[in-house]
């Protein structure tokens, strides 16, 4: 890429594929950067996406053809500034925010969280900068190269966001500030990835952020693209679309991912679930299955998502509604499973589909009918 990607490709892009942009300015952490000019910098960015056409940065923006504001409404203050001190991260997002919103006030600030389970970074940016941020956005990518022990994982992060929650402090608006984990992933050991191991565990993620929706307000996977690489690469298979100069292809984590976007239901429901739990080494034994229950109440639709983690065992349940809308004696139900093989099974450009999802139907009562869920699906 030459450097020729800005902007208005972005946000062009951001517009076909129906997403919304969060914008990540340089929060000047790095060695022998000027602070003054970054936080310049990142108003200035603001004032050319949402500013006017009248004038200042609005003006080039529209002089660059684009005369409508682009309305970006969540900024992220830099990217994992680990290296510095949480503090003096926390007093430099002030800075930020205060020169950006003068430019916007309506802008959703997002504060750099933690890497995975570290509170203490999380608490002092809360304890420092609360106030002056809408969400705090954590980073968490499970390298584990057990399959038991990555199940057991969402469970664990999904305590750890909940007991997070309980101290996250008052947003600019007076609400309390969200949580974000705009950057999650799976991978066995950084060089061996994307495997359906990881679209198991992709499931079980999203299953943990969909029990914690009022919590949890934005999440995205990472890396979206990357080239294949020869096998030994520590990029060579964590990515979610794959690509040479004639083909691409989807990891299992991607399938993962576009199957639960296309089974997005906006309202929870309660769910119970009675099952066997199976041993995890080191660790409390989990539930075979996984599940949680949504509804679109515009339609009427429910959808059950059920992730079997057992890597061996079929699972015959029988999954009951109650309160269910009356559809009649039986009615059509579609079912989305997404398996393959075995839990090391992995596609790539000459065998994309090894791992997919098979699409079928069954006619039963919506309020109880049985089904065997596949292994490791």
């Amino acid at each position: 890429e030459e450097n020729s990607f800005g902007t208005d490709e972005f946000m062009q892009f951001c517009r076909g594929i129906n997403a919304e942009p969060v914008l990540t300015v340089n929060s000047g952490y790095q060695p022998g950067a000027d602070l003054e000019k970054c936080i310049a910098e990142a108003a200035e960015w603001v004032e050319y996406c949402n500013g006017p056409a009248s004038g200042g940065f609005g003006a080039l923006r529209a002089a660059n053809g684009h005369p409508e504001p682009y309305g970006v409404r969540y900024w992220n203050i830099g990217n994992e500034p680990w290296e510095m001190d949480a503090t003096e991260y926390a007093r430099r997002l002030i800075r930020f925010a205060r020169a950006m919103k003068q430019k916007d006030p309506a802008i959703k600030v997002i504060a750099a969280g933690a890497n995975a389970y570290d509170g203490a970074w999380n608490q002092a940016v809360i304890e420092t900068a609360g106030g002056h941020f809408d969400y705090l956005d954590l980073h968490y990518y499970c390298s584990n190269d057990d399959y038991l022990s990555a199940m057991a994982e969402p469970l664990n992060y999904a305590r750890f966001l909940d007991e997070l929650s309980r101290v996250m402090p008052a947003s600019p608006s007076g609400e309390k500030a969200g949580i974000s984990v705009l950057e999650w992933n799976s991978n066995s050991t950084w060089i061996d990835a994307s495997k359906l191991k990881e679209a198991i565990y992709t499931a079980s993620f999203f299953n943990a952020l969909e029990r914690l929706g009022d919590k949890v307000a934005h999440s995205g996977l990472w890396p979206l693209l990357r080239r294949v690489q020869p096998r030994g690469n520590h990029v060579s298979d964590h990515s979610l679309i794959w690509y040479d100069n004639h083909r691409t292809f989807l990891s299992p984590t991607a399938i993962a991912f576009g199957l639960y976007s296309r089974n997005y239901a906006p309202e929870r429901l309660a769910c119970r679930v009675d099952c066997d739990s199976i041993a995890v080494p080191g660790a409390d034994p989990i539930a075979c299955l996984d599940v949680v229950a949504t509804r679109d109440s515009a339609g009427g639709v429910v959808i059950v998502k059920v992730v079997n983690k057992d890597p061996v065992n079929p699972i015959k349940a029988t999954v009951l509604t109650h309160g269910a809308p009356a559809r009649g004696q039986q009615s059509e139900i579609q079912i989305s499973t997404l398996t393959g093989p075995h839990i090391d099974a992995r596609n790539d450009l000459d065998n994309p589909e090894v791992v997919k999802v098979v699409e079928t139907t069954c006619r039963a009562a919506p309020d109880d009918f049985t089904h065997v869920f596949a292994p490791h699906s």
